[in-house]
């Protein structure tokens, strides 16, 4: 339902001029017309949502407490200081909004987060220096210890070599083999026992001898008893005439005794020379040390101060024997980390600058400044302009709280508030009714032409409500497809008539949207404030009854509370209550009457019939449970009950009596009747050809071809299928020729007119010769006299059934009043297709 205000402000809400000075004017001057308004108002609600509107504008045209203007012959300096007052008045206003203190807990929080980030990424930089600083330390000691081991192999293999030689192979040819050194990055020396280099892969053979025995690497073996690889401290050779670091190890005669040494000269820069070009940073370089602190070979800083010295580079750094150093800033701002080569007198030393002189971090540092910045100004904007906002955000809050979204009406909460200030009222001033509206066909149109058509089509709906109503009334959308109307009234219910007639017939107009021209009529129910109630929600129950009635009625028609409506939801409920523990209470009784076979005149079987007895209220008829059964879907749980006790009963008896049991179209659509007929049979042990499943027209009507799959599964397994009341409805012969049918019931309206009228014997015979036709068996239903009997006869009817032959009765006294004896087991039931 849809409930639209209908009020003189209402439509003013987003009227709001730019202009204050305007504003502040319209506003002085509304206060007159606010005074009319509410004289010509109904009632007290309508006047507070004026006033409260009125008030919001006065507020809009001097937001956050900007004062009002000093009268025009004030002087200036009296507006000066009016203005000087209202801005520090406004000043205040905004710094004790809330807003205010988030918006400045939100400028720490990023300064806070900026300076996080900051120190969490210098850290984070530090140890990702420290890790690169020495995985590449890592390499360099690995390359320096291969190329050690290199050079130590090409000094072991000449010894070998040496020894292994003819006498007649001097030093010069071993050397001229060219297999144990690059020329271009070492020299191969051969020196004698007394100091003279007897050969070099330079000078094959020296023209005049060249005295080397003043130099470290040969001095260091011949002081010493043991074999080792000694290198030296760079020197300048003298036979290459280049920085060079020399690999020497000692010759021994045949007797054991020193006979030289054998030198490999190589240049200190190409020790490093794969690692030179590596753009480590400000202050970084490679080092190569000896165990004496002399540096061996080095690039970046370290490139100048070969041969001297580590110390004297700048650099600090921690040995630790086989391992890199922890590494850290030192006093010249670098990370520095070693390691020792292994198998050799030597570590590596690789310097990068710190994080404080890395440009990434300064860049990551500066810019989470920038942002910090950045944020902080923009929330200072943000937090001004939410203040300024804030008072219209409020009220456009409540604005929606109590207006419909989509049509711009008042919603239910809105009305509640509206029919409480007229209950308020004295009692003689309550002249008011309640119309609650909903469109008939909306669901049908939403569904058929999508949800934005069935939203224009509210819109539409609420303008011609809207049109109908006056502006003393309320028009409001309850929600969905429901409106309601609060009119004033002036001769009762002359007046409520004549709105709800004008509402049907303005609805049941065509409605033309875009290209689609829909008709969807409306039902109305009417509550009178005088008359049907002492509260809102009393009034409004009232009205839902009389509209929910409207609708039972006849779609499109409008219908007034009465009390008998209560009473009949009263009634409604109680029995649906009582219904839920019917069963488990055994207040359910299944109650039998005879089928008589009228050639043989004897009863062949029964009709279960249904009966409810409360304890309370005694028996309650089945045209008063069965339509709430149906309603609330408990029809499903009572016919699987009846079809249980029914076949239990039957099977009971002594004679091959036959059951036939009602099922409703509710049963063949919610539930598989063939399945809980199937469960029946089994459980009872009654052959299937001894019951027999009722069905109605409506049955047939409502999704056939389920309701007929069902019925061929009964046949299938042996149990008869009867129309009931055939001929009172749309009946059809193609029901006859698709559906399993093996007997039609005469409805009791025809057999009642025998006698009474010449067409109801005619209507009986066509029905009788129709059965025959199709091979089924006609059943007359309420026969009650003899001479209804005798007609039936005449006209070829073979079973029946009434009073004449017995009234209901419970399966233990179905004896006392059977007319007909029942049938035995040796006789053949007739009747029967």
């Amino acid at each position: 339902m849809i409930l639209i205000a209908h009020e003189s402000l209402s439509r003013a809400t987003t009227l709001v001029s730019p202009l204050r000075g305007l504003v502040a004017e319209w506003a002085a001057g509304r206060r007159h017309s606010d005074a009319d308004d509410r004289n010509a108002a109904m009632l007290a609600g309508d006047r507070a949502v004026a006033g409260r509107w009125s008030s919001w504008f006065r507020s809009r045209a001097a937001p956050l407490g900007e004062g009002r203007p000093p009268p025009l012959g004030a002087a200036p300096q009296a507006r000066g200081l009016e203005r000087i007052r209202s801005a520090a008045v406004n000043g205040a206003r905004l710094l004790r909004q809330s807003v205010v203190a988030f918006g400045a807990a939100l400028i720490v929080s990023f300064w806070i987060a900026a300076f996080t980030l900051a120190y969490q990424d210098r850290a984070a930089l530090h140890v990702q220096m420290q890790r690169d600083a020495g995985n590449l330390a890592l390499v360099f000691e690995q390359n320096v210890a291969h190329t050690v081991s290199d050079l130590d192999r090409g000094i072991q293999f000449l010894r070998w070599a040496r020894s292994h030689a003819p006498p007649n192979v001097e030093w010069p040819d071993i050397l001229a083999q060219d297999f144990v050194s690059n020329r271009e990055t070492a020299q191969t020396s051969v020196i004698d026992a007394n100091g003279y280099m007897v050969t070099s892969s330079a000078l094959l053979r020296p023209p005049a001898p060249m005295y080397l025995g003043d130099r470290e690497h040969f001095q260091a073996h011949l002081k010493s008893k043991g074999d080792f690889l000694f290198i030296s401290k760079p020197v300048i050779g003298r036979a290459s005439g280049k920085w060079s670091v020399q690999f020497a190890r000692k010759l021994t005669d045949s007797a054991g005794q020193f006979a030289g040494v054998v030198v490999i000269s190589l240049d200190a820069a190409r020790l490093a020379r794969n690692y030179g070009e590596l753009d480590l940073g400000p202050g970084g370089g490679l080092a190569l040390v000896g165990d004496d602190g002399i540096l061996r070979a080095g690039s970046g800083m370290f490139a100048d101060v070969i041969g001297k010295p580590f110390g004297a580079s700048g650099g600090e750094a921690t040995p630790v024997a086989g391992q890199p150093d922890s590494g850290g800033a030192n006093p010249s701002g670098l990370v520095t980390v070693e390691r020792r080569v292994d198998g050799a007198p030597l570590k590596v030393v690789v310097a990068v600058p710190n994080e404080e002189n890395n440009s990434r971090w300064l860049t990551r540092r500066y810019a989470y400044y920038a942002g910090a910045l950045a944020a902080s100004i923009l929330a200072v904007f943000a937090t001004f302009a939410v203040a300024l906002r804030r008072h219209r955000s409020e009220q456009r809050i409540m604005y929606l709280a109590r207006y419909d979204a989509l049509t711009n009406l008042a919603n239910r909460r809105h009305l509640g508030e509206h029919l409480d200030a007229l209950f308020a009222l004295p009692a003689r001033e309550r002249a008011f009714a309640l119309h609650i509206i909903d469109l008939d066909r909306f669901k049908f149109i939403n569904d058929t032409y999508g949800h934005p058509f069935g939203d224009m089509m509210l819109k539409r709906t609420a303008d011609r409500l809207l049109a109908l109503s006056r502006p003393s009334d309320l028009v409001v959308r309850l929600g969905g497809d429901e409106f309601a109307i609060v009119q004033s009234l002036r001769f009762a219910r002359i007046e409520a008539q004549a709105l709800a007639e004008r509402i049907c017939r303005e609805l049941a107009e065509p409605f033309e949207i875009g290209h689609a021209k829909v008709v969807i009529g409306a039902s109305v129910g009417i509550g009178m404030a005088t008359e049907d109630a002492n509260s809102a929600s009393e009034l409004l129950k009232s009205a839902d009854l009389a509209l929910y009635a409207a609708k039972a009625d006849d779609k499109g028609g409008f219908r007034f509370y009465d009390a008998g409506m209560t009473r009949a939801v009263h009634e409604r409920a109680d029995i649906e209550n009582g219904l839920r523990w019917a069963i488990d209470n055994e207040e359910l009784r299944l109650f039998y009457q005879p089928i008589v076979s009228l050639e043989e005149q004897k009863t062949i079987g029964y009709e279960a019939l249904i009966r409810w007895i409360r304890p309370e209220l005694g028996m309650v008829s089945p045209l008063d449970f069965i339509p709430v059964a149906e309603e609330t879907g408990m029809i499903v749980k009572i016919g699987d009950w009846v079809l249980q006790r029914a076949c239990a009963d039957i099977a009971a008896l002594h004679t091959p009596m036959r059951v036939a049991v009602n099922c409703s179209p509710l049963q063949f659509e919610l539930s598989d009747v063939a399945a809980s007929v199937q469960a029946a049979l089994s459980r009872s042990g009654l052959p299937p050809d001894r019951l027999e499943i009722e069905i109605t027209e409506s049955a047939l009507m409502k999704n056939n071809q389920r309701v007929l799959d069902q019925l061929r599964r009964l046949r299938a397994i042996g149990v008869r299928v009867s129309m009931d009341d055939f001929g009172t409805g749309f009946s059809s012969l193609s029901y006859l020729e698709r559906f399993p049918i093996t007997t039609i019931k005469i409805d009791r309206s025809f057999v009642q007119k025998l006698g009474e009228r010449d067409g109801a014997r005619a209507t009986i015979r066509a029905i009788v010769e129709l059965a025959t036709s199709y091979k089924m068996a006609a059943l007359a239903e309420g026969v009650e006299t003899e001479g209804q009997l005798k007609a039936l006869v005449e006209l070829g009817c073979v079973l029946a059934q009434g009073y004449l032959f017995g009234k209901p009765r419970p399966i233990y006294e179905i004896w006392q009043s059977q007319a007909f004896p029942p049938i035995t087991a040796n006789e053949k039931m007739r009747g029967a297709a």
